[in-house]
């Protein structure tokens, strides 16, 4: 399998330098440029199938990569979802202690497994495609 991954365009909240983790995010107009041009770039992958987050940044960033790739197979998954930052969620990132992070916090190790369960039946399906 041939994966490509990709991040979200620029999110207001990412103007603003706030925690989004799993919070929707809004792209801003240069993040609705940065996917345009993503697609662009990779207009000429044979991409079968196309994989996000559900977060709105994040869907509303492949669905436009997904212009240039009509025939891919189009999938939300709550597993590709950033790491879930519960009450520091909407701070900035300056106003945040990370050497003291609240237990609502996802861990790294609870985001890896989740990821990897999801690349895992990916990975299964599509061993000798190219996926976004």
């Amino acid at each position: 399998m041939r994966l490509i991954i990709t991040r979200h365009g620029r999110t207001l909240e990412n103007v603003d330098r706030r925690v989004q983790g799993q919070s929707p995010g809004t792209l801003s107009d240069e993040g609705k440029v940065q996917a345009d041009k993503l697609g662009n770039r990779l207009k000429d992958e044979k991409i079968s199938a196309i994989y996000t987050s559900d977060l709105k940044r994040a869907s509303e960033t492949a669905e436009i990569v997904a212009r240039y790739h009509p025939d891919a197979l189009f999938f939300l998954s709550k597993d590709l979802r950033e790491r879930d930052y519960a009450s520091l969620v909407g701070k900035t990132w300056s106003e945040v202690d990370w050497k003291n992070i609240p237990d609502d916090v996802e861990s790294p190790f609870e985001m890896e497994k989740r990821v990897t369960k999801i690349l895992g039946e990916i990975y299964s399906k599509y061993k000798d495609k190219t996926i976004l």
